[in-house]
């Protein structure tokens, strides 16, 4: 009896854990293989307290399961090991929950229903440096923290831009976000 009631609140966890997860790492992995998502400011100001609020929660579930988890296998896990992942995991949570919903959630929709749209954004700095993933970038106001990069701009472009300039990206996508394909600056 205590096995299935387990079982029961396992299941609906993994569920959650993982599409959380897949939500909140896919952003990172489109950009990687070339996809790159950029959710569009009044997206991400719309949906700062709802997301704050997916976060903590999400962050209280992992917090609330990860012990259960280490449990399963209690050999395998010194005290200091589950000390630290316990400790991880409602931080860990909290951000893959906020990633999950400003982003991955956005970007999915985009993928699936988007059409060609844009999006306007202001430039806080042009001169960033080269990352394996995202060359010639140039950093955006008003995005999330490590989503706030438009990577690939060309340097005849990237060379003009100035702090405070307001550019338009190009792409498919919908009012959630794009993924870019041309910039052009807005006089």
């Amino acid at each position: 009896m205590n096995k299935t009631k387990d079982m029961k609140f396992r299941k609906p966890f993994a569920v959650f854990f993982f599409s959380t997860l897949f939500l909140g790492a896919l952003p990172i992995f489109s950009s990687i293989f070339g996809y790159q998502f950029l959710p569009t400011v009044k997206w991400v100001s719309q949906a700062f307290w709802p997301s704050v609020v997916f976060g903590i929660a999400t962050g209280l579930i992992y917090l609330w399961f990860t012990p259960k988890g280490l449990a399963q296998n209690p050999k395998a896990n010194g005290p200091l090991k589950t000390v630290l992942v316990v400790v991880a995991a409602p931080f860990f949570g909290f951000f893959v929950g906020i990633t999950a919903f400003t982003v991955g959630g956005p970007l999915v929709v985009s993928a699936i229903i988007g059409k060609d749209t844009e999006a306007s954004f202001m430039v806080l700095a042009a001169d960033g440096g080269n990352s394996k993933y995202c060359t010639r970038p140039i950093k955006l106001e008003g995005l999330p923290f490590a989503m706030d990069d438009l990577c690939r701009v060309p340097q005849s472009l990237r060379g003009t831009l100035q702090p405070g300039t307001t550019i338009r990206v190009d792409g498919r996508g919908t009012s959630f976000g794009v993924f870019p394909s041309q910039v052009t600056v807005i006089e």
